[in-house]
């Protein structure tokens, strides 16, 4: 399901079983039975959920769906439809639940569908809006004892991917910081350290040659660097072991990160796997940066037989900027909680054989096909990661395609502002 309206629809129009497969997301939580809000734990549960998804971007809470992790991919996908009794879903004790203890209030919509082959039994939807900015964030009012009793506290849950975490304490300092100097109009203290981005995309051109040479970049940074990063970075079980089996669609032969022949090896303190046309590198302060040519031997790979060298090859470029968000959404972000930043920068697209893009698939052979010249030689934007890589990939490509004065949607492997992994694997296995 891609969308808030698909899983709405499955249900409104008794087709319950659509969901099955469905993968939980940054907007999308399922819950086996309704909210048990008679316990401490229910109400807690309750809360800390619809606060979560309002101080991210909004998203639905579905109860009567059981979801099992897989083994081949970090998701969990719906793998059993468990309809409940209309009358155990408690409507209005949920919607006094949450207004006794998330604050400031959220809004949220209860909706009750029938599942026709049960009498009696059916799935609730609640629908969480997203808080505005300025009134964020959402806190719940109360903790959970050991003893799964409410106690004194509060606390302030974020939807990251398809988990819920908590803001830590540094975090907490920080906004009640940022907003007490506010009211005071004087500068407050920044969360996120200062990274140099710049400095380390030249490095990479120093190491790879790679100086004249039209690059697309994508960088991740956090919102601090944790104490224990170096460990996780180096063990091997830790990213080490992820930059080794980044679980990419086609392995080393498609148009990833990947490497069969050597290793990830130690620069600056960071890792680094490469070879002469792409490379990805894990610094030692959190932040990650990949790179691919943009020549005939990564995204432009076998333009030239069409006599359009300089073109961007629309496979490589959706696979490549697929796989980087599958692999630093699934397996970097959740090693630093908050919120990153992703960029994407292409540079010396413009010189004296400017890329080009076109809409739709690549053009057939002789025919050559509507292409536009890239508009700019330095091109540099960013976003606030969402932790979904199909909509973190997405997003990169409208950026991307921004720059050739086109939309990301009129990229073929894309569906509802998201890059559709299914359609890529078809394209590139096909």
């Amino acid at each position: 399901m891609a969308s808030r309206t698909e899983v709405v629809s499955a249900l409104s129009q008794n087709r319950a079983q659509d969901l099955m497969t469905t993968a939980e997301n940054s907007w999308l939580d399922f819950k086996t039975t309704p909210y048990a809000v008679h316990t401490d734990k229910g109400k807690f549960e309750l809360c800390k959920d619809v606060a979560a998804l309002a101080n991210a971007q909004g998203g639905l809470l579905v109860c009567g769906a059981r979801t099992t992790p897989l083994t081949t991919e970090a998701k969990d996908v719906v793998t059993e439809l468990t309809a409940f009794p209309e009358e155990h879903a408690k409507v209005q004790s949920c919607r006094d639940v949450i207004t006794e203890y998330v604050h400031p209030p959220v809004a949220t919509t209860f909706t009750w569908y029938d599942e026709p082959a049960k009498k009696g039994h059916g799935y609730l939807v609640i629908d969480v809006e997203p808080l505005r900015e300025e009134a964020r964030y959402a806190m719940v009012r109360k903790m959970l004892s050991d003893r799964d009793k409410l106690t004194e506290g509060w606390c302030i849950p974020v939807r990251h991917g398809d988990q819920t975490v908590f803001v830590n304490a540094n975090e907490i300092y920080y906004l009640i910081n940022a907003s007490l100097q506010a009211r005071t109009h004087t500068p407050a203290a920044t969360v996120t350290p200062s990274y140099d981005l710049e400095a380390g995309r030249r490095e990479l051109e120093r190491l790879l040659g790679w100086q004249d040479t039209p690059v697309l970049y994508w960088q991740s940074t956090p919102p601090r660097v944790p104490d224990d990063f170096l460990e996780l970075l180096h063990r091997p079980d830790g990213i080490r072991m992820r930059l080794i089996n980044q679980e990419s669609l086609r392995g080393e032969y498609g148009f990833n990160f990947m490497s069969a022949y050597a290793p990830p090896k130690a620069h600056e303190g960071g890792l680094l796997l490469s070879d002469s046309r792409r490379a990805i590198w894990v610094r030692p302060d959190a932040s990650v940066i990949a790179a691919a040519v943009a020549t005939d031997s990564m995204l432009c790979h076998a333009m030239s037989q069409r006599a359009e060298s300089a073109r961007l090859n629309v496979i490589a470029l959706s696979e490549a900027n697929l796989e980087y968000f599958r692999w630093v959404d699934r397996f970097l972000l959740p090693s630093v909680e908050g919120r990153w930043e992703h960029r994407v920068t292409a540079e010396r697209f413009a010189g004296k054989e400017p890329r080009l893009l076109g809409p739709g698939h690549n053009p057939q052979f002789p025919m050559i096909g509507f292409q536009n010249q890239a508009s700019a030689d330095l091109w540099d934007r960013a976003w606030p990661a969402t932790g979904s890589p199909e909509t973190d990939a997405f997003k990169s490509l409208s950026r991307i395609y921004g720059l050739f004065g086109l939309a990301a949607s009129q990229n073929p492997y894309t569906t509802d502002e998201r890059a559709d992994t299914e359609k890529v694997r078809a394209a590139v296995q096909g």
